[in-house]
């Protein structure tokens, strides 16, 4: 049945500019956008290499705006999400936040959600996707808890790197060099309130700052402007990606499909088969999908997340994984890394060929005047992250990694 209200028709919906839209495009040298979720956002500022080298050696500012926020209130909010997320949250005070996967029943990821708790009873789940109506679904039983997607409501922007604090400061925003990581406060700034969180994004010394839309391009110019002395630069996608990969952050879309998305069981993997098992909390009396998490562990694992080394110059994404002629697995993300030197990628492979020091290959599509043949390149499995930033747990003052 065709719906009357043009705003439940979503593929009528045109991409949107985020509220910090108006400033990143006086950042733009290139004029280089792509689309994430909803939104535009710049892929590139002025280049990748620079914009890198800002997140690894100084700074650098990036609008998260499009990520999916979701304000869960109520008596029944704590209870509802602990039983939603793999991780325990039961002992998440007040102004604190942790990274968690959650499952279906079958075990299998979801998505990924960072939950703040913003209260005592209201709580705000970050997503990579939109999962409003299993939510609630999930939700019944808990009497006393609402489930809103505030998306719109909230403008984020990032700051990643070793100056970064220092960048608030010099910016006016008080009090941030307090912060422990997974920590956050409120501060008001130049009459505008907002939300600042610390973490460990990227790999590195990091904090984001939440906003109401409207607020947005002042604080991201007044930010850019203070912090330029210690060359922070706006971050597009693109570098944000290679970081990401170096730090060996797994990616829904792209290191996984989400249950909810994938069209065979197969597909879909569970936090084990991410490397993720520090975020499963087997101890929970219950939480979605842990009763085929039990199961999981004593059965194993059908496949394995894990890092690689790789011969060339050239990234790997997409390539298939070989041991001798057996074919093992495949590259999910991959990225030469400026600061180790070499290709680095993350693949899906067999349980028995994910052994850190492993030898393998991976085949790729290369061209010899203008003819295509398949070559390969080696591959050694190697430990994640490949590279994390010494100030990512830095003491800056009264807190401690």
């Amino acid at each position: 049945m065709t719906s009357s209200h043009p705003d439940r028709r979503p593929w009528m919906a045109g991409i949107k500019a985020t509220p910090f839209h108006g400033a990143a495009a006086e950042s733009s040298l290139v004029n280089s956008w792509t689309q994430w979720g909803d939104y535009t956002v710049a892929d590139v500022y002025s280049r990748v290499e620079d914009e890198y080298d800002a997140i690894r050696h100084h700074g650098g500012i990036c609008d998260l705006s499009p990520s999916i926020k979701y304000r869960i209130k109520g008596q029944d909010a704590s209870a509802f999400v602990d039983r939603l997320l793999t991780r325990d949250t039961t002992t998440l005070d007040v102004d604190q936040s942790l990274f968690s996967p959650f499952c279906n029943d079958d075990g299998n990821v979801i998505d990924f959600a960072v939950v703040h708790r913003l209260d005592q009873s209201e709580y705000a789940l970050v997503t990579t996707y939109r999962h409003l109506p299993w939510f609630r679904d999930n939700s019944a039983g808990y009497a006393n808890v609402t489930i809103d997607d505030v998306t719109d409501e909230i403008a984020i922007m990032s700051l990643h790197g070793v100056v970064s604090c220092g960048a608030l400061l010099l910016a006016g925003i008080k009090d941030v060099e307090t912060l422990k990581p997974n920590q956050a406060i409120n501060v008001r700034f130049k009459k505008i309130d907002m939300r600042i969180a610390r973490n460990r994004g990227l790999g590195e010394l990091s904090y984001q700052l939440w906003l109401k839309p409207d607020d947005a391009v002042p604080v991201w110019q007044r930010v850019h402007r203070a912090a330029k002395q210690l060359d922070v630069r706006p971050v597009g996608l693109t570098a944000r990606d290679v970081c990401r990969i170096e730090a060996g952050h797994v990616t829904p879309g792209k290191d996984f499909v989400g249950a909810a998305a994938a069209r065979f069981p197969r597909h879909a993997r569970t936090p084990f088969e991410l490397g993720l098992d520090h975020c499963v909390d087997l101890d929970k009396d219950h939480f979605n999908g842990r009763r085929a998490l039990v199961e999981c562990r004593e059965r194993g694992l059908r496949t394995q997340l894990v890092g690689l080394s790789v011969g060339g110059v050239t990234p790997v994404t997409g390539a298939r994984v070989f041991a001798g002629d057996q074919l093992v697995g495949s590259v999910t993300s991959s990225a030469w890394s400026p600061l180790l030197q070499h290709v680095i990628a993350l693949a899906s492979v067999a349980p028995d060929h994910g052994n850190i020091d492993r030898v393998l290959e991976v085949e790729i599509l290369e061209y010899d005047d203008l003819q295509p043949r398949l070559s390969r390149r080696g591959a050694n499995v190697v430990s994640r992250p490949f590279y994390v930033s010494p100030a990512r747990n830095a003491l800056i003052k009264g807190g401690s990694g």
